[in-house]
């Protein structure tokens, strides 16, 4: 980009684009014309405003004018159908450096981008709007010009003081200075337009005033009508105009009533009757109510099932409107522009005071723009209007670039999203549950022709429509940089964001990137913001009565369950990931299905789909990827029946996002968010690599040998009862969380979880705020039973060091040692089994498992292979065990926290032994973080704070703490 300092605050939006060329100042017949030219023609090319053809980039003209040789006196933009620029030029309002009162009030209504003329005595303003008319220029207003195609924009570079240096959306203010200056006619009157199908009310001045007042913005308008204008501050023309919209509303736009009321109101003054050119103060700003005010006020004129449906959908808008003003963010309000659009124009200007109070950042002009958007698709849904798209005699970055355009205007609310990298879209299956399909050429020209009309303009001047070309569609999906959201997944149940607050409302939700998927059947879910501890009971009540019937074999597997159901809501409030949830029994029919079913049926309103374990390693990625690009929030696998062993899932396990290469396409990779929680069901599911520290265990033991032959069940049919009560258990677990956080989220002692955690801290805090014990206090059981492969290595590692004692042995040696049936042959691994009775080098497979087990520590002993000396025969190995740890001291002060003391109405405890066996009194360290682990896994932490006895805390032996 080259920089000419004069022309440094000329939008880069302008600058982007194609449509600038140079002019000559000449005169014809008397009268000063500038002419422009093109830059590739020296001294003769004249360039035209209708040909693009002669059209050039900024940098070119500003370079062309830069040689003196080409006696360019200017540059200039011009202006074109495919652009969404008006332009207003007026005329000689500068005069010794001051600007004419009318043109300055004018400037500051548009509020877009504004620089002074050639001479100094005129003003330029371009913004973002469509000329609501046909006219340009009036005899009654010399001095005042607007143009929206076909023209030449001269630029100076010299910004008018206070002006913006970008551009905006400037619709309703054009449309209320267009509508002031030419008057209204057949073609342009609102008043025509907008009262075509409304059937006049007679309701008497009285009775609509008392309807006015109360209706949800009555307060406000109660003030108004008495002549308070502190909600304006002091602005008297902006309570007017706020008065005035509300009375369009209540009125039906009738400019009579209006004015008849007004004159009744508090704020009716002198100045009402004032004229401000050929029309009064008063009749002015009617006129632009009128034209501001999208919706009226329909009385008994609708069906009463019109009416509650309007009113229900009206309903549902402030509620979303509501939740994004506790949210706190602009990209918040944004995405419910199509709620802001529903509202009467009385409400939506005291609805949006009250945003931009609530988020300071907000930038009203965009938000204006792109409500205006809303209203106009919506508009074109009802009315089958959509906006033209010129194909001919044009670059295709320039249609490309509308297309993209019009496509972001009719985003809203958001169907279009980029995920992973791409373009995708949501449509619904037969069954009506949502989709994340990706966007081909075909879908993206089946969007284009919804959005807009392809059109091409014949010889003669007129217009006719076309097929979308293909390659418009190609550079859209081409682009690689789009201005619509990003999406990581959907969800069906309401979501916690990250600070706490609930995404109930069904849409797309900016701050959690999920897509929150609710049909008409389902009911919308309200949580208190500030549960009591009554509400926080009531709800674990209703949990414990949903696990009632599960015989879990210790109160840890119980806990586990819960954090299993929080889990799927929680996911998008925290930055890491959740582990795998391991749901065990040692016999079918123990209701392991029957949980992850319950779990499904919260989470996603139905029975969940399970998928089957893939056999073979290379099949994981495959499954993975397939899985992870439909964006769902809980997975399940059931029924494993062999060792659950893969680097792709254990990889899959700690990774926030998962890299693949797209199927088929060898040069291609995919990119896929990882927000799932993922289910594993199994009968005493062996686990090996790195999988077990990956995982939290729930095991089920129904303690008798034909568990599918029980009853006496509290719900006999679960997935039903839960179905029935899908709202209350969401309404339950929801307010367990709200709990936590509208306390401040207090901080508790968790077990200590390398690699989840965020998982750990937020979901352990939850449920030791609502008294839940032991959470994760059986992941030593589970490491002892399910690990087959630590097992096996510890025993082997015991006869090596019983065998060998330190000496150092290469793999040959030991090689012929179990050949020659040693004790080191006893108990030998599945691995070393597989090396030694194998195809192929025998000690090139040993060496290779030895190796993969370089340092790792089995048992409490701390046996681990380390490499001894280089022999001439090879590399040795060597077991060694860890000395003994230091002996646990007492007496020491509890961790807490930021000098904060720890609960006092919660136990702690640590390494779970079954339902009745207390291990309060267990000596245990915390470690950096505040988690315990217990003393004998104390040289795992790093820097571990001084250890301590755990107690089960209460009122009486809090002080001996």
């Amino acid at each position: 980009m080259i920089n000419d300092e004069r022309y440094v605050s000329i939008p880069q939006e302008l600058k982007e684009r194609r449509q600038w060329v140079c002019y000559r100042i000449k005169e014809r017949d008397g009268k000063i014309t500038k002419l422009p030219y093109r830059t590739d023609k020296v001294g003769g090319g004249n360039a035209k405003t209708n040909d693009p053809t002669t059209w050039h980039t900024f940098d070119e003209v500003v370079e062309a004018l830069s040689n003196p040789k080409n006696r360019f006196d200017g540059i200039g933009f011009v202006l074109s159908e495919s652009d969404p620029y008006v332009f207003i030029d007026l005329d000689h309002v500068v005069s010794d450096g001051k600007i004419e009162e009318w043109a300055d009030e004018l400037i500051r209504k548009v509020g877009s981008y504004t620089e002074f003329s050639q001479s100094g005595t005129g003003i330029h303003i371009i913004a973002r709007a469509k000329k609501p008319g046909k006219r340009c220029r009036t005899v009654n207003h010399e001095k005042f010009e607007i143009y929206e195609r076909v023209r030449l924009v001269v630029f100076t570079g010299e910004l008018f003081q206070g002006s913006p240096e970008e551009i905006t959306d400037s619709q309703q203010a054009v449309d209320e200075i267009y509508f002031n200056v030419f008057g209204e006619n057949s073609l342009n009157s609102p008043q025509n337009k907008m009262n075509r199908n409304i059937r006049p009310m007679e309701i008497p001045d009285l009775e609509l005033i008392d309807k006015a007042m109360s209706a949800a913005n009555g307060d406000k308008f109660g003030r108004l009508w008495g002549g308070n204008t502190v909600d304006y501050n002091g602005d008297d023309s902006s309570a007017d105009m706020a008065l005035c919209c509300m009375l369009a509303f209540w009125t039906q736009r009738d400019a009579a009533k209006m004015d008849n009321l007004f004159r009744k109101s508090g704020l009716m003054r002198d100045k009402w009757d004032e004229k401000r050119g050929e029309r009064a103060y008063g009749e002015m700003t009617i006129m632009a109510a009128i034209q501001q005010t999208a919706d009226v006020y329909h009385g008994s004129s609708h069906s009463p099932g019109k009416r509650e449906v309007a009113e229900e959908e009206l309903a549902t808008a402030r509620k979303r409107i509501g939740q994004s003003k506790e949210v706190g963010t602009a990209a918040a309000v944004f995405e419910i522009a199509d709620s802001l659009a529903l509202l009467p124009s009385g409400e939506y200007a005291d609805v949006v005071k009250d945003l931009k109070d609530a988020v300071p950042q907000l930038d009203l002009r965009e938000l204006k723009g792109v409500v205006r958007r809303a209203k106009k698709t919506k508009s074109a849904e009802v009315s089958g209007e959509h906006p033209k798209l010129m194909v001919n005699d044009r670059q295709l970055r320039d249609m490309g670039d509308d297309a993209v355009r019009l496509l972001r205007q009719a985003n809203i609310p958001p169907k279009l999203f980029v995920r992973s990298g791409a373009l995708c879209e949501l449509v619904e299956d037969e069954n009506r549950r949502p989709i994340i399909r990706p966007v081909t050429e075909a879908v993206m020209l089946s969007r284009l022709a919804k959005v807009c009309d392809f059109v091409m303009e014949t010889e003669d001047g007129h217009q006719k429509n076309v097929v979308p070309p293909k390659s418009i569609a190609t550079y859209v999906l081409s682009e690689g940089k789009w201005p619509f959201p990003a999406l990581e997944a959907i969800t069906l149940s309401p979501t916690i964001r990250h600070n706490g607050s609930i995404a109930q409302f069904p849409g797309y939700d900016p701050e959690t990137r999920l897509y929150y998927h609710r049909t008409g059947e389902d009911e919308v879910v309200e949580v208190p913001e500030n549960p009591t501890q009554m509400d926080v009971e009531t709800s674990l009540t209703l949990v414990n009565e949903l696990l009632h019937d599960f015989s879990f074999d210790c109160y840890s597997s119980k806990a586990n369950s819960i954090a299993l159901l929080l889990s799927p809501l929680v996911q998008p409030a925290i930055k890491g990931i959740a582990p795998l949830v391991l749901i065990d029994a040692p016999a079918a029919g123990s209701g392991k299905s029957l949980l992850a079913n319950v779990a499904g049926i919260i989470t996603g309103g139905s029975e969940p789909d399970f998928t089957a374990a893939p056999t073979k390693d290379e099949e994981w990625t495959k499954k993975i990827t397939a899985i992870l690009s439909g964006g769902p929030s809980l997975v399940v696998i059931d029924n494993i029946t062999h060792t659950l062993q893969s680097a792709d899932l254990a990889l899959l396990l700690t990774a926030r996002t998962w890299k693949d290469r797209v199927f088929g396409k060898n040069t291609e990779t995919v990119v896929l968010p990882n927000r799932a929680v993922w289910l594993v069901t199994g009968n005493n599911i062996q686990l090996g690599g790195d999988i077990p520290r990956r995982c939290i265990w729930i095991r089920i033991d129904p303690r008798q040998s034909k568990p599918h032959e029980r009853g006496g069940f509290l719900h006999p049919n679960l997935t039903q009862w839960v179905s029935q009560n899908r709202y209350s258990l969401l309404v339950a677990l929801l307010t367990l969380c709200r709990a936590w956080y509208a306390a401040g989220c207090p901080k508790y002692p968790v077990p200590a979880f390398g690699s989840y955690e965020a998982w750990t801290r937020t979901v352990g805090c939850i449920l030791a705020h609502a008294g839940v014990t032991g959470f994760l206090e059986n992941r030593d059981k589970l490491w002892e039973q399910s690990d087959t492969e630590s097992t096996e290595w510890e025993s082997f590692m015991t006869n090596w060091l019983e065998f060998y004692g330190h000496t150092p042995v290469t793999p040959k040696e030991l090689v012929q040692d179990i050949s020659s049936g040693q004790i080191i042959a006893e108990a030998l691994p599945v691995s070393i089994s597989d090396a030694v009775y194998g195809k192929g080098d025998i000690c090139s497979r040993i060496g290779y498992q030895l190796s993969a087990r370089l340092g790792k520590r089995y048992g409490p002993r701390g046996l681990r292979l380390e490499r001894g000396p280089r022999k001439n025969t090879g590399i040795t190995w060597m077991v060694v065990a860890d000395e003994s740890p230091a002996e646990c001291m007492v007496g020491i002060e509890p961790y807490t926290d930021s000098g904060a003391s720890l609960s006092v109405e919660r136990p702690v405890s640590v390494g779970c032994e079954g339902l009745n066996t207390p291990n309060a009194g267990e000596e245990g360290i915390i470690s950096e973080n505040g988690e315990i682990i217990s003393c004998r896994d104390r040289l795992k932490v790093e820097n571990p704070a001084q250890p301590y006895t755990l107690h089960a805390w209460t009122e009486e032996n809090i002080e001996e703490l």
